[in-house]
């Protein structure tokens, strides 16, 4: 028997479960995205002439330095995952 820290905690097993999942627009397709996931990823290339407009957090996260927020600016971006 698997022990789950909490009752909402459940990996979806089948195409229904995945997408009920998907069909909670209000969780899932609504509302403010975060672009540190996108940053991350190294998907793509900052150009330097767009690098200036940059907040500090973005450079940080696209340098991958382990100090991404200064005086906690963007912090917010953080629990958005």
């Amino acid at each position: 028997m698997e022990i789950r820290s909490s009752k909402g905690l459940v990996i979806p097993s089948t195409l229904s479960d995945a997408e009920a999942i998907l069909n909670r627009t209000t969780i899932m397709n609504e509302g403010r995205t975060n672009p540190l996931g996108d940053i991350y990823a190294g998907d793509f290339i900052v150009h330097s002439s767009y690098w200036r407009s940059l907040v500090p957090w973005q450079a940080n996260a696209y340098l991958w330095k382990e100090e991404l927020f200064v005086d906690n600016i963007g912090l917010e971006n953080w629990g958005n995952f």
